[in-house]
C-alpha cells in the first residue's frame, strides 16, 4: 500500500513538478556520483543511496533496518544524454533510512520520468562547481598515475625478463 501511495504522489507531482526538463550532458565524477546539465543551464550533482547491511550487534539483537525504496537504489546508468528529468523540490528534512551524509545537502529530488527513477540532488551554481572541479582533477589525475605506473612498471618489467632471459639462453 506504501508503494502505491509512493508511485501516486509522484506519479501526480511529475505533472505538478517545478519544471520537466532534459539532460544535456552527464559528467560522471565517479563513486557513483554524477553531474548533470540540463536544458535550462542548471547543475547538478546527483547522489547514490546505498542499502545498509545490519551490524553483527543490529543482527545480534534482532534490529530490522528499513531500506529505501528500489527507486532510489540506482548507479545513474539510465540517466543519459536527452532523458526528459523532472525537478521536485525537497524540504531536507533527514530520513533514517538514507543514511548518506551528502543526501542532507540536497535540497531537490530528481526524477527520471521515462526510466522511473529517482535521485537525491544538489543544485550547483557556477561558483560551487568551479570550486568541485578541482578536486575532480586531483582524484582523476591519481586515478590515471596510478594506472599507468602500475601498467608501466609491469610492462616495463616483463620487457626486461624477455631481454635478459633472450640474451642469456643457450
Amino acid at each position: 500500500m506504501k508503494k502505491v501511495l509512493f508511485f501516486f504522489l509522484f506519479g501526480l507531482q511529475t505533472l505538478l513538478a517545478d519544471d520537466v526538463l532534459y539532460i544535456y550532458r552527464n559528467i560522471d565524477i565517479g563513486n557513483d556520483n554524477v553531474i548533470l546539465v540540463l536544458s535550462d543551464n542548471t547543475i547538478w550533482h546527483l547522489y547514490p543511496v546505498h542499502e545498509r547491511w545490519r551490524t553483527i550487534g543490529e543482527w545480534w539483537h534482532g534490529v530490522k533496518i528499513e531500506n529505501p525504496e528500489k527507486e532510489f537504489l540506482d548507479n545513474f546508468t539510465k540517466w543519459e544524454t536527452g532523458c526528459t528529468v523532472a525537478v521536485h523540490s525537497y524540504d531536507g528534512r533527514p530520513l533514517e533510512k538514507y543514511n548518506n551524509e551528502d543526501i542532507k545537502k540536497c535540497n531537490h529530488i530528481l526524477e527520471l520520468v521515462r526510466g522511473n527513477r529517482f535521485a537525491f540532488a544538489e543544485y550547483l551554481d557556477v561558483m560551487s562547481f568551479g570550486l568541485l572541479l578541482p578536486t575532480l582533477f586531483k582524484q582523476e589525475y591519481s586515478k590515471g598515475y596510478n594506472r599507468g605506473y602500475n601498467r608501466g612498471q609491469t610492462d616495463g618489467y616483463n620487457a626486461g625478463y624477455r631481454a635478459g632471459y633472450s640474451a642469456y639462453s643457450y
